[in-house]
């Protein structure tokens, strides 16, 4: 009896030893996890927004493919793409571009893509989140007049800070040295000031490429150029000179007060004897001297013409040398002449002064015929005319006086003007 129970004791722990193999062997039977599938995704974001630039971020994946990752910036009424390179993998990256070129305090909008490029067809794989962000205000810096001498240059620069704590840095080569001047202090506020600095120490008739650096939130650099002086006048003014194909001009208008053998030019202010001069003479734009120290003097014909001259070396150009310099710089010479400076009125049509002949728009001294009451001042900030040397001989009492326009690009060198006119003059070497 005791055998048989002991038999049936150990077939049911057999039994339950099976069941439970079983059990775990089924269990290993159950279909397994799909793998985890990654889709590609794109948010974006900004940082450093600046005045005229921004850094694009994108936090990108590629969901395991290869994809190209692209920004979208909305300006003048359309969308900018711009390409920002390539992701692969599952991981998420991090994908930065710099934007540059944007316009102070103005709205812009973003938006980002991944793109699956084939055989030059693409398709949008995933978009990203549309954001918005404005530009700050941009510091307004000019050089608003230099002064060169044999051996140094003085500098006054206008600033409106805008933004809080802006530091203004002058940095140039010297003797193969970088020599840095930091203006005292930082600037603030909406209101124009003026810095100045002196570049020292320099070599004669020598171009120095200079750095002004503005340091704040809106960082940015302008980039310049100053020379230093190459020959003066009996009065002390020094002028730099500036080579155009083979000819060789000075980069100012002429300033002078004296002959070059000392003998005075008078400054006349009355139209009516302005009017009927016969001998040279010299005024500035409204009888101002400040007007003269930028833009030169304006000379009547017998002034320009006389050949006691001005500066040993150098002549009133005439007619034909004007015109190989226009023809030299082509159908646009005008804007390869003019300043780019605020001188101008707007629109200063194709102005690069890539020329270096550096054109201000002095104006002129006219004569209505109708009245002395009220000189004919005309032309400040709207044209540049200079003299030619020599008599027309079909109009004796007529000369060539070429000049250019804020609003055309060309160089018009076909004008006639009467010889009492005011007009400046612009020397080149014999």
């Amino acid at each position: 009896m005791k055998a048989i129970v002991r038999i049936g004791l150990w077939k049911a722990i057999a039994f339950l030893t099976a069941a439970v193999m079983v059990l775990f062997s089924c269990s290993s039977c159950e279909p397994e996890e799909p793998p985890v599938v990654y889709e590609p995704s794109i948010n974006i974001s900004v940082e450093n927004v600046r005045g005229t630039s921004v850094t694009l971020v994108a936090q990108v994946s590629a969901g395991g493919r290869n994809l190209e990752v692209q920004f979208e910036y909305f300006a003048d009424g359309s969308w900018h793409k711009i390409e920002a390179g390539r992701i692969s993998g599952q991981d998420v990256q991090t994908i930065k571009k710099e934007l540059t070129g944007l316009v102070p305090e103005k709205d812009y909008q973003l938006r980002g893509a991944l793109i699956f490029r084939l055989d030059g067809a693409w398709d949008y794989v995933a978009t990203a989140n549309t954001l918005s962000f404005k530009t700050l205000k941009h510091t307004n810096i000019r050089v608003k007049k230099t002064t060169s001498d044999y051996n140094f240059i003085e500098v006054e620069i206008e600033l409106i800070p805008h933004l809080a704590n802006t530091k203004i840095e002058l940095e140039y080569q010297l003797n193969n040295k970088k020599e840095v001047q930091m203006a005292p202090g930082t600037y603030s506020g909406d209101q124009p000031l003026t810095l100045n600095f002196k570049m020292d120490k320099l070599a004669k008739n020598t171009i120095y490429p200079v750095q002004i650096k503005v340091i704040n939130d809106s960082p940015f650099v302008l980039d310049t150029i100053f020379q230093t002086a190459a020959v003066e006048d009996y009065d002390g003014n020094k002028y730099c000179l500036v080579t155009i194909g083979s000819q060789v001009f000075l980069k100012e208008n002429l300033k002078a007060t004296h002959f070059l053998n000392g003998d005075p030019l008078p400054n006349v202010e009355s139209n009516e004897e302005w009017y009927n001069l016969k001998t040279p003479a010299y005024c500035y734009y409204n009888n101002d001297p400040e007007l003269g120290e930028r833009y030169g003097a304006l000379y009547n014909f017998y002034a320009a013409s006389d050949p006691r001259g001005f500066i040993a070396g150098f002549h009133t150009p005439t007619i034909e040398e004007y015109m190989e310099l226009s023809n030299y710089l082509g159908q646009d010479a005008g804007g390869k002449m003019k300043t780019t400076t605020p001188d101008w009125e707007q629109p200063n049509k194709g102005a690069t002064n890539s020329s270096g002949f550096s054109a201000l728009p002095a104006g002129a001294r006219s004569y209505s015929g109708d009245s002395y009451d009220q000189p004919e001042f005309l032309g400040l900030g709207i044209s540049a005319n200079f003299w030619t040397g020599k008599i027309e001989p079909a109009l004796p009492q007529y000369a060539y006086t070429p000049h250019c326009f804020y609003n055309q690009d060309g160089f018009a060198y076909s004008g006639l003007n009467p010889h009492w006119m005011g007009i400046s003059v612009r020397l080149i070497q014999d």
